[in-house]
């Protein structure tokens, strides 16, 4: 054989390896270019749906590929590709938890954001109603109407409990403290205010008042006033009372009213 002979053997050689070379590349783009397009299509199917909706989806997809595989384990006819599918399908699956979790503790971090979507920006007070179950304590005072119906206080000498809770709109008052009457007219009538919360009914459910240094013997009678923080107590001064001691607690509805002082 001679020297062009072998020559030109090998420069044909080198020209088929060139074109099987192109070749196969050819079939690597095409086969890069399916990938890509299926996986825009993935992402366009996420982008109109809901990390939840997703979510479900994909877990029904991954329920059904796990019996699928199941059966086929159990036949011997398992291949590679149902364990690639059922591999992607939990890589998902795991990050759309993930990102759930990511924006609930956002969600945490800012409150005010979810509050908006839950309380109407035209509710009343929401401040307060959202304190479903608050214990604190209050400044209890005793007031009185005098014959020209204007409302003074009477000096408060001590208080040895003043507590309320407050639990999805009912209020309940705890009191004992003391207060100064001597300076109040005969003839005035007594209520006790400082009330925490505004009072929705006129009607109270449940109350013990107990009281010395009145001219009265028995548990004192209140009765509420829609929209106001205080209990008229029914009992008129008769000019011979001195230091006064009221306990006990009362049990009333919040009203959204504004407060009349």
């Amino acid at each position: 054989m001679t020297n062009e002979t072998i020559f030109y053997t090998q420069i044909i050689s080198m020209v088929g390896y060139i074109f099987v070379v192109f070749g196969l590349y050819r079939i690597f783009i095409r086969t890069q270019a399916a990938h890509i397009e299926l996986l825009n299509e993935k992402v366009r199917q996420l982008e109109n749906a809901t990390p939840d909706i997703v979510l479900k989806q994909l877990s029904k997809r991954y329920e059904e590929a796990k019996k699928e595989i199941e059966r086929l384990t159990e036949e011997k006819q398992i291949d590679g590709e149902k364990s690639t599918t059922l591999e992607e399908l939990g890589d998902m699956i795991s990050q759309l938890t993930e990102l759930r979790q990511q924006t609930q503790i956002r969600l945490n971090q800012y409150p005010m954001i979810e509050k908006a979507f839950s309380i109407p920006s035209t509710a009343k007070h929401a401040d307060v109603v959202q304190k479903y179950d608050e214990k604190g304590t209050w400044s209890p005072s005793v007031q009185y109407t005098t014959d020209d119906s204007s409302k003074k206080h009477a000096q408060v000498i001590s208080v040895a409990e003043a507590k309320y809770t407050f639990h999805h709109g009912n209020v309940k008052v705890f009191f004992d403290f003391s207060v100064d009457l001597k300076k109040v007219p005969s003839g005035s009538a007594l209520d006790i205010g400082g009330l925490p919360f505004v009072v929705d009914s006129q009607n109270v459910y449940e109350f013990k008042v107990h009281q010395t240094g009145l001219n009265h013997s028995e548990d004192l009678t209140v009765s509420a006033r829609r929209g106001r923080t205080w209990f008229d107590l029914l009992y008129v001064t008769d000019g011979s009372e001195g230091s006064v001691r009221f306990w006990g607690y009362i049990v009333y509805d919040y009203g959204e009213e504004e407060a009349h002082l």
